[in-house]
This record gives C-alpha cells, sequence and structure tokens, in this order.
C-alpha cells in the first residue's frame, strides 16, 4: 500500500494506491532426460518447477496418468526457496515400463510440461489403447504405445489393409497414425497396431474408431422494418446430426424463457419456433438457436431490430442561476435509432424567433443532450428550446426559460492605504447585486464591529443597485495596522474586499541583544530585528559606554546598515564592565534605546609589572623575594600566579624562572634557593593570568650572604617533676655558623605560647612552677648575627603526677544515727593534691542532690554532714580537684538505727521504685495536671505583669529590683539567660546564698522568675549523670557605711514546708561576704592555682536610694564561703504564714536585723 501526501497552508490531502504484484507462470528449473535401461534396474524421474502460486506437477505414460503399483511410486516435496520437486521411482524396470514420460506442471497462470522416451531392453510389447471417438470432418490422432528395445518398426492395419490407403492418411516411425476429414463411411472400425523388432518378434493391439456427425442448423432471419407492436414468428431447424438432438433459445447470450408475449414451441426434436406477440423497444437484440447432440454443439444467430420514436428521459423544466456560476440545463431522449436533439434559444422577450444555439467556451449542448452554461451572465436569461428527433415519427420538443440572478459583488478586490500614525483613515466599501445587500468588517479574518469600538465610526448608504459602507478611524496607530475585509452578503450569494490598512511609525528597539564573540578589547553584538513599523529600517545605532557612566555623558556610537544583525564594537579596556544599548531607524524616525546590556570584556595578559618588590637574601644560598601585585587596572583579569626569575649579575646567562600559583591562603613570598654563596644575583619578578604573562618588574640586585643563620637545634626532654620540666639540645658543632642564643618558647595545653631567651653557651633549661600532671609543648630557635633559624620540631612534655585518688569508704566515712564525717585528708595520697571538694549528698529514696559546698579547702581535714535521719541510706558525691583533673567518687552508706544498729541492704532500684510511666492511672492524672498548672502559670505570669505595670518604682525596696547589670544575677540565672532557656523577669539583682530553709519564700533568693512558693527551694544544675548543685552567693545593693561581715539567719526552730526540698532538716547557715582588694569579672588564681578555686565577683558600691552614684561608684570583690553548723534537726514542716511570722519574731528580738518588705508582700530579714 502506498501513499503520497500533498499539503499546503491551508490543509493536508492524500490518496492511497495498492500495488499487487502479478503471479509468475511455472517455469521447470529441471527435467529428465531420454535414457535407455536394462530389465530389472532402478529408475527415478524427477521434474523441478516453480512459480507464483506453486505450480502442481502430474506424470503420464504415453498419455495416460501414470499410476502408483507395487514397484511404482509417484512423490513431490517443495524446498525452502519455492522449489516444487516431483518424482517417479520405478524398481526392476521391465520392458512394458518404457515409453514418452511426461511431467506436466501448472498453475492459475498457465502450464508447462517436458515429455522423453524411456527405452528397456526386452521384446515388443503394445500397451492397451482406448477406444476413440471423432466428429465427421475432423482429424484423427493416434498413438500406438510400444515398449521394448530395439524396435524395428510399427505398422498400422484396418481390416486387412496396412496404412496408408489415401492422401487423408499419414503413418509415422513413431507409432502416430493420423486421419484428416474423417469419413463416417470408410474411416470409422478397428484399427491395429503392429510393432516388430529385427528378431522377428512382434506384438499388436487392437483400437475402436466411432465418427460422429454435428447438428446443422438452418439459418433464419427476422423481418426488417420492425415497428413497436408487430408480431414476430422464427423457426429454427436442423438438417443433419446424429439423434437426439437438443434445440433451445437465447437472447443477448442469456436463455430466452416464456412469458405473456413470447412463447417458444418445440413440437418435434428436429425443430423450434419462436412467436412474440407484440413487440417492443426492449425486444431488440440479438437471438439465438443452439443445437446439441452427443458429437457437439452448435448454433445460429440473428440479430432482431425493432425501430421506436423518441421518448422523454429526462424532459427540460425551467432553471435559475446566479452570475458566474455554471447551471446545465437537461435534456434527454430515448428511442431507435437514438434520437438526435439540438438547442435553440429565443431572440426576443418572448417564446418566439428561435435561433439554434452553436456550442462554444461559453455555452455548449452536451452528448446526452443538455445545455450546459459556464459563468452565467446577465445577457444568458431567456427562452430555450430542446428538440429530439430519430426520423421515426414526428419528435419531440420543449420549450424552458432561464432566469439569472445577481449576487452581492465587488468590483475591486483589493486596496491598500499608507498612513502615518496619528493620521485620520476613511475605509470605503462598495457592493453591488441584487438589493437588499447586508455587509460585515472583519479584521485580520477576525469578526469585527466597528460599532463597539470609540474609536470607530461607521456609515452606510445605499442606492439602487449598490450599497456603500465607510468606516472612519480618528488618530490611527499600530493596533489599525491591518487587513480590514467587507463582505457584502444578498439572497444569492456573497462577495468580499480586502482593504490593507498600513500605519508607519519609528521602529521599536532591537531585542534580543547577545554578545556572542567576548574578547578583551572588543565584543561581537548580535540583534534581532524588530517590529519595523511599516516602514523599512535604513540603519541600527549602537551606543556603549562603562558600567559606572551616565548615558548622554559621553557614550560611544557606531551606525551599521539596516542589512547588518551584528557588529563588532572595538577599542574596549580588558576585565571591564560596560553597558550596550541599540536603537533602530526608518523612514518615520529613531526608536526608543533598548534596554541596556550589561557585557564584562575577556581577561587580557597584564599590562603592569608587579609593584613593591623587595629582595633580601635570607641565607648564603637563599633570597626571600616579595611583591605586591600589579596595579589593579593592568592586572586584566584575575592573577593566576607569578613568574619569579634570577640569574648571576653580569653574566650572559638566561633567567631561570620559578612558578608560583595563587592558592588559598596566598602570600606574595618565595625563597629562592640553592644559590651561590657570596653571589650577586639579578632578579625580576612577573604576573600572568589565563591569557598569558605581563611585563617583568625592575631589575633587583641583591647578595647572598657569606654565611647562614643557625641550623635548627634538636630539642629533647630529658626529665619531669610535678612543677618543672628540664630540655636539652647539643652544642652547635664547631665548623657550623657561631650561636649568640636561643629563644624557647613554651605552653601549656590548650594556651598561648610564651618565650624564654637563653645565651647561646646554654645546652638546656629547666622551666619551674609548673602544673602537677599537666601536658606542655616546647621548641627552640637559635639565632646568630644573621639571624634566626628555623624553629626545632615541637616536643611535648608531661609534668609527673595524676589526679587524685579517692579513698576507700571505710577510711573515708565516719557514720553515727544522724551524721555522718568526711576525713578529707584521706585523699592526699595522690601526686596531684586537691585544691578543693565538692560535696553533695542525697537520701537514695530521692532524686535531688543538696549541695554542702563547693569550695571545701583540703585544710579542713574533716567534713560533717549532720541531720541525717537515722537508719536510711544516703549516697555522697564528692568532687576532689587538683590541677591534673577533677575526679568524682561516690559513696553508699547507712546511718545506725536510733538504738545504734546497723540497718539491712537496700533494695534494688527496680523494686524499690517502680516504672511509674507504664501506669496509665499514673500518667493519665499527671499529664492533667501539668496542663493544667501551665494554664495556671500563664495566668500568674499576666496577672503578675500587670500588676507590676503599676506599682510604684520608688517603693523602699526598690533597690532590690533597679539593678539590671550582670554583677546582681547569680551565675547560673545567667547561664540561662545567655541560653535563651528562660524568659526574663523585672527582678535583676537575686541573691542565691545556700539557706535550705524558709528562704525561697524571699523573691530575692528564688529563682528567677520561678512561680514556686516552698519555704525552701534551691537552686539546681544538672552535669551529666549526677546532679551537682552549685549555690553561688550574690550579694544586693551594699553601702559603703556597712559591716565588713553581713549574716543572714534563720531560725533553727522552723520546720520545713515539704519533704521534696533539697534540704530536709532546718539549719542555720551564716553566710560571709569577705571584702578583697583586688576587682575582677571572672574567677582566679594564683600562677600555682593553691587554694584558688574560691569565687570572687565584683560588685559596685551604691547610693542610698540604690542607684549607682555617677562620681562615688567603687568596686568592691567578695569572696563567699558557707560554714555549716554542726548540728541542726529537722522536727515538722510548717506553712508559708508560720515561715513569715517566725522570721517577723526572730528579726524583732535581734535588733541589729532589718525586715525588708518584697513587692508580692514577702519579707526577709538582713543585717
Amino acid at each position: 500500500m502506498y501513499q503520497c501526501f500533498v499539503t499546503n497552508d491551508f490543509g493536508m490531502a492524500q490518496g492511497t494506491a495498492e500495488l499487487s504484484l502479478g503471479d509468475d507462470p511455472p517455469v521447470l528449473a529441471y527435467t529428465f532426460p531420454e535414457q535407455t535401461l536394462e530389465p530389472g534396474t532402478f529408475l527415478s524421474l524427477k521434474c523441478t518447477a516453480t512459480g507464483t502460486p506453486l505450480p502442481q506437477i502430474t506424470w503420464s505414460l504415453d498419455g495416460l496418468p501414470v499410476t502408483e503399483g507395487l514397484r511404482t511410486r509417484v512423490g513431490d516435496f517443495v524446498t525452502s526457496d519455492g522449489f516444487v520437486n516431483s518424482f517417479v521411482n520405478i524398481t526392476r524396470l521391465q520392458p512394458e515400463d518404457g515409453g514418452t514420460y511426461e511431467c506436466l506442471g501448472s498453475n492459475d497462470i498457465s502450464t508447462v510440461s517436458h515429455s522423453a522416451r524411456l527405452n528397456v531392453f526386452g521384446p515388443p510389447f503394445v500397451k492397451p489403447m482406448r477406444n476413440i471417438s471423432v466428429l465427421a470432418g475432423g482429424t484423427l490422432f493416434i498413438r500406438c504405445p510400444v515398449s521394448g528395445y530395439p524396435i524395428e518398426k510399427i505398422l498400422w492395419e484396418k481390416g486387412e489393409s496396412k496404412l496408408p490407403q489415401n492422401r487423408r492418411q499419414q503413418v509415422f516411425g513413431n507409432g502416430t497414425l493420423i486421419i484428416n476429414n474423417v469419413d463416417r463411411s470408410s474411416d470409422e472400425g478397428s484399427y491395429r497396431c503392429i510393432a516388430e523388432n529385427k528378431e522377428g518378434e512382434s506384438a499388436f493391439r487392437d483400437v475402436g474408431v466411432k465418427v460422429m456427425v454435428a447438428p446443422v442448423i438452418n439459418p433464419f432471419h427476422f423481418p426488417a422494418n420492425l415497428k413497436e407492436g408487430n408480431r414476430v414468428i422464427i423457426t429454427c431447424s436442423v438438417m443433419d446430426g446424429d439423434p437426439p438432438i437438443s434445440l433451445s433459445w437465447y437472447k443477448d447470450n442469456h436463455p430466452l424463457m416464456d412469458n405473456a408475449n413470447i412463447i417458444v414451441d418445440s413440437s418435434n426434436e428436429f425443430m423450434s419456433t419462436l412467436y412474440m406477440k407484440r413487440v417492443t423497444y426492449e425486444n431488440n437484440g440479438n437471438y439465438t438457436c443452439v443445437a446439441s447432440n452427443r458429437a457437439d454443439i452448435v448454433n445460429y444467430t440473428a440479430p432482431m431490430v425493432v425501430n421506436v420514436p423518441p421518448q422523454w428521459k429526462i424532459q427540460p423544466s425551467d432553471k435559475s442561476v446566479v452570475v458566474g456560476q455554471n447551471v446545465i440545463i437537461d435534456c434527454q431522449a430515448d428511442g431507435f435509432p437514438q434520437p438526435r436533439i439540438w438547442w435553440e434559444k429565443s431572440e426576443e422577450s418572448g417564446p418566439r424567433d428561435y435561433k439554434t444555439i452553436i456550442s462554444n467556451s461559453h455555452i455548449h449542448a452536451l452528448e446526452n443532450g443538455s445545455l450546459m452554461i459556464r459563468e452565467a451572465e446577465q445577457n444568458d436569461a431567456g427562452y430555450y428550446l430542446c428538440q429530439a428527433t430519430n426520423g421515426i415519427g414526428s419528435g419531440l420538443s420543449k420549450v424552458v426559460e432561464l432566469t439569472v440572478h445577481v449576487a452581492a459583488y465587488f468590483k475591486g478586490k483589493f486596496i491598500a492605504q499608507t498612513l502615518k500614525k496619528g493620521e485620520s483613515a476613511n475605509l470605503y466599501c462598495e457592493a453591488f447585486g441584487e438589493i437588499p445587500i447586508t455587509i460585515l468588517w472583519s479584521k485580520d479574518r477576525q469578526p469585527f464591529d466597528p460599532a463597539t469600538d470609540p474609536r470607530y465610526e461607521i456609515t452606510t448608504e445605499s442606492r439602487t443597485d449598490s450599497i456603500t459602507s465607510k468606516v472612519s478611524i480618528h488618530a490611527v496607530d499600530r493596533r489599525d495596522s491591518a487587513l480590514f475585509t467587507c463582505v457584502a452578503t444578498n439572497s444569492y450569494g456573497q462577495d468580499d474586499t480586502n482593504i490593507q490598512l498600513i500605519v508607519q511609525e519609528p521602529p521599536d528597539s532591537p531585542g534580543n541583544i547577545l554578545a556572542t564573540e567576548i574578547g578583551s578589547r572588543s565584543i561581537t553584538v548580535r540583534w534581532t530585528q524588530p517590529y519595523t513599523g511599516n516602514s523599512p529600517i535604513v540603519s541600527y545605532k549602537i551606543q556603549h559606554k562603562l558600567s559606572s557612566e551616565t548615558w548622554g555623558n559621553g557614550e560611544r556610537t557606531t551606525t551599521v546598515s539596516e542589512r547588518e544583525t551584528s557588529t563588532v564594537i572595538r577599542g574596549l579596556k580588558p576585565v571591564t564592565s560596560y553597558h550596550v544599548r541599540l536603537m533602530a531607524k526608518n523612514g518615520i524616525g529613531w526608536s526608543e534605546p533598548s534596554q541596556a546590556v550589561h557585557i564584562t570584556t575577556a581577561e587580557d595578559a597584564p599590562e603592569g609589572a608587579p609593584t613593591a618588590v623587595h629582595a633580601v637574601a635570607s641565607s648564603s644560598n637563599t633570597i626571600h623575594v616579595s611583591w605586591q601585585p600589579p596595579k589593579k587596572d593592568l592586572q586584566h583579569g584575575i592573577v593566576k600566579g607569578y613568574y619569579v626569575g634570577y640569574k648571576p649579575y653580569g653574566g650572559s646567562d638566561n633567567y631561570v624562572y620559578q612558578t608560583v600559583e595563587v592558592q588559598g591562603d596566598f602570600k606574595e613570598e618565595i625563597i629562592l634557593t640553592n644559590l651561590r654563596r657570596a653571589t650577586k644575583y639579578s632578579i625580576i619578578v612577573q604576573a600572568f593570568n589565563s591569557k598569558g604573562s605581563g611585563p617583568p618588574s625592575e631589575e633587583l640586585i641583591v647578595d647572598t650572604l657569606q654565611s647562614d643563620p643557625p641550623a635548627s637545634p634538636n630539642l629533647t626532654i630529658v626529665s619531669a617533676t610535678t612543677s618543672s620540666i628540664q630540655l636539652k639540645w647539643p652544642a652547635p658543632e664547631k665548623d657550623s655558623n657561631p650561636i649568640t642564643g636561643y629563644y624557647l618558647y613554651f605552653k601549656k595545653e590548650y594556651e598561648t605560647w610564651e618565650e624564654r631567651q637563653i645565651p647561646g653557651h646554654q645546652t638546656s633549661y629547666v622551666f619551674q612552677d609548673l602544673y602537677c600532671g599537666s601536658h606542655y609543648q616546647f621548641y627552640i630557635v637559635a639565632y646568630n648575627s644573621v639571624g634566626k633559624g628555623k624553629p626545632s620540631e615541637v616536643v611535648a612534655g608531661k609534668t609527673s603526677g595524676s589526679v587524685p585518688n579517692p579513698p576507700k569508704r571505710e577510711a573515708l566515712l565516719s557514720i553515727n544515727s544522724t551524721a555522718v564525717s568526711l576525713h578529707l585528708n584521706t585523699w592526699l595520697g595522690g601526686a596531684c593534691p586537691p585544691n578543693f571538694f565538692i560535696v553533695q549528698y542525697k537520701a537514695n529514696t530521692n532524686r535531688e542532690w543538696i549541695l554542702v559546698s563547693n569550695n571545701i579547702v583540703p585544710e579542713q581535714k574533716l567534713l560533717t554532714i549532720t541531720d541525717l535521719t537515722p537508719g536510711t541510706w544516703y549516697t555522697i558525691l564528692m568532687t576532689a580537684h587538683s590541677e591534673a583533673g577533677p575526679t568524682e567518687a561516690e559513696y553508699v552508706f547507712a546511718t545506725l538505727t536510733a538504738f545504734g544498729a546497723t540497718v539491712p541492704p537496700p533494695l534494688s532500684i527496680d523494686e524499690r521504685r517502680p516504672l511509674f510511666y507504664r501506669s496509665l492511672s499514673i500518667m493519665v492524672p499527671t499529664a492533667c495536671a501539668v496542663v493544667v498548672l501551665v494554664v495556671i502559670v500563664i495566668v500568674a505570669c499576666v496577672v503578675v505583669k500587670k500588676r507590676r505595670q503599676v506599682d510604684n518604682p520608688n517603693r523602699r525596696d526598690s533597690r532590690f529590683r533597679d539593678d539590671k547589670s550582670g554583677e546582681g544575677m547569680s551565675m547560673s540565672v545567667m547561664e540561662r539567660k545567655q541560653g535563651s532557656a528562660e524568659s526574663g523577669s523585672p527582678i535583676k539583682d537575686q541573691l542565691y546564698y545556700p539557706s535550705p530553709y524558709a528562704m525561697s519564700h524571699i523573691p530575692m533568693f528564688q529563682k528567677q522568675g520561678s512561680p514556686e512558693s516552698d519555704c525552701s527551694q534551691s537552686l539546681r544544675r544538672e552535669f551529666g549523670r549526677h546532679e551537682h548543685i552549685y549555690d553561688v552567693p550574690y550579694p544586693p545593693k551594699w553601702h559603703d557605711d556597712e559591716d565588713t561581715y553581713s549574716h543572714i539567719m534563720e531560725n533553727s526552730n522552723m520546720p520545713l514546708h515539704s519533704s521534696t526540698n533539697i534540704y530536709q532538716a532546718p539549719r542555720v547557715i551564716p553566710v560571709h561576704a569577705v571584702r578583697t582588694s583586688t576587682p575582677t569579672h571572672r574567677e582566679r588564681r594564683s600562677s600555682k592555682s593553691r587554694n584558688s578555686h574560691r569565687l570572687s565577683y565584683k560588685v559596685s558600691s551604691m547610693a542610698s536610694d540604690g542607684h549607682s552614684g555617677d562620681e562615688s561608684e567603687s568596686e568592691t570583690t567578695y569572696i563567699f564561703n558557707r560554714e555549716v553548723p554542726a548540728s541542726y534537726l529537722d522536727t515538722h514542716e510548717m506553712s508559708e504564714a508560720e515561715c513569715d511570722r517566725d522570721l517577723r519574731e526572730f528579726c524583732e528580738k535581734n535588733e541589729k536585723f532589718q525586715i525588708f518588705e518584697q513587692y508580692d508582700g514577702q519579707r526577709i530579714c538582713i543585717t
């Protein structure tokens, strides 16, 4: 199947065709030859044929099909390449197998055959022959099927006579008998074929021949000039032929059957009569009489012609047509002979005075009698006469009227109007044709109603045969550049005319501005042609300037012709940013400038040499060269590196260059090595970038030194003690450079380097006053008159000693029912003794740790923790801090019972504290309580905030709230502020004393912003897996007239508020503030760090009103220690009101104490 596609702007069409390959006739590709064989041998005959479709091969022997038997097989097969192979196999040949074998290949197209004789030695043998029937007057052909070999002769006899006996008879040597023009009387009978060989052996076989006579029909004819309605009788008779004979009639090769008008009468077998009652035009045709017997079938045909006068096949009728269209007036008639049809037209306005129409290109009579008018005109209207005649009868005629209508049309099909932007336009459209005519406008093939656009005005004027429509446009612009189409329509058709309105204006700015080829000093700019403004562009203007400049201030301009859409801007600077814009010009004027394009030129080789080139000899064979980059405006790109060239001064040698690439933290310097001692060298430096190298710097002349700085000593550590490390290094060799001295550098791990200067004759040094068990690093630099040598390798060492070893529980603890004593001197066995201790404890049933003190000096030797509960298991957490680091140890012990007995071992944690989070009965109420608590806290915060906004800022306790400096804030609060863990609070100067009893109710002792109201609440901080509690005392505003010591007392008779507090026993905790003379903001210690772990903080003296004075402000450092009394007892818990009541009574009894009331109504007692 083949397809052909045709396309244009309006659509696509296709056509298909099918190519069918024709069948091929059969061809024999292989055939068998003639053979002579001995009896008893095997024979195989083969034929190969090909063709389309595949041929079928059949075999025959002496004209009869080869039949299979016990000795004979016939078969075939088809090969993959389309060949049919057929064969005949015969086993044990016999003389009667001889004869003429033929293979015949046939398909739907044709037949092909091949024959050859097979001779088998043996006596003559004649195969049986079938009797033959032959028509009288025909030719008799008989082949005698003789086998055996050799055969001397083959004879034919009829009766006692040998053939041939006349000229009609022929006998051939191969045994073929032919008799021409066979006659029954002389040729019918029995014939004998006789075959003989040279030995006199013979064989014969008879065949009967019967001669038959075919029927002979007596000719017949139909009457001439038959007319419709006549009767016809025709008889067909047989003059000769062997009976029985059968007669039948055919009309136009179709059997003729009896009907109401036709009767066939066959009264005997030798005659048949055809009766037609009334002939008509349909009876015209060829009538055939067919006679047949066993010998043959013969026929005789005679035509019958019935003349018929003309009759209308299509009678003409009135027609109407539109001017310019084609019209056909049908007029067709039948009859016999075929009628002749011609047309005439009336020259008058009525149906008279007709004249014959002569066919031409405009009006033409078709072969079937119809009249065709091409592209009808108005003068084609009128009366037409169609006539038909065939000489039979008077003929036919008919008059018809043709009416011609005029469709709407335009005399002109296109007009163009050119205007400048802002001018007025009038578009006229005059249509002709039969009235009424309607006119519609379209713009660029889109529906367009001028009445809907206020910019347009439309008017219409009608005449008898035309109508005019005018569209006026005031101040045309680009939108009006279009194809306006005027469509006129009436009842008979429509037409259109086009008005191309062209509005000219300056062109648009060029677009798609691209820099396609950017060089270092030139760029290629390309652009696309803009909207031309309906006027050809005549030139382009290209302007460029530095990006730092402004337009209209000296930009450079290039003009190119309208054919160009690219140009090269030259004379630029490398690696410089430019702005480029374009303008286009047509016959109306210049366009607006295009959007500026930012373009940066490519790099170029540097144009300037490196600056500030400095070279100095650093040894006898090295020179240190340094420089600065070339000036920025001369680099022309990113400097990738430098070429440093050197050669002996004054010689003819070429410079030897070393390349220094700019990478990472690059510094413009290099050390030239492998130079000659005390030699002048010439040195230059060149900068290079990706485009090449720049000019060299001015030549520098440098002398290498006569001698070198000393070599790097090999520093080693000799020995170390707990506070010192001894270093040594080898003395310099005698022939090496002399050493003036050494710089020995050391530092403690994670600290900064320090320097010691040592004389040149010294080869060892001992560092004293080092930290015990600490890591240090050292290196040494030798120097002489030339300069410093290279530093040695850094060596690392460590002072002797390690962190303190925790003692055994039995040695450390002394336990009774209500107290435990800690023997601090049991920790003194380590190489690095402790500087101070931090001690915490808790009952095993509690989660919170209780801080005893965070600065316990070893000199105290014994520390007693009292007010313990008898028969209770406790855990003590001790942290010993030394110069080598901290050591933590936990000790679990049980106090004795009230009667001095020991207690059983504690239960496991799992047994003692079940996993509460696995119980829904606990978790659900807990979660609900937490949600309620959060809501209460939020509401309380809002209420407190509003109360604070209305509080009087000049109240008597304002000095406890107004300090906003960091000195008035606890360390834990400061850390939380820095970590943004908690929100701010208006109380800035809280004081956290290690007072576990009732003092947490005083706001200045509470955590900042905490809503808790327990009598005792302590500050907590977690470290790793342990909860270390650090209570750091911060003083409030101090007055110059206060005593050196201040005491905050707690009534020992007051019970705790809740058993969940950190401190579970009432106690009196004196807190001493010792004034020191050295102000500081951070923790300090001496060079040896002995006993230096007390925390000291700077505070500012305040004026009497609680604010810092401008002139009298002074800074004082306070060191806070806490002393724990040896005895206190927890009797019962008390309420918050009881706390306040007892506090008031205590302060009233002690005159040196004063009560200060906080803003929330709580009170404190302070000296």
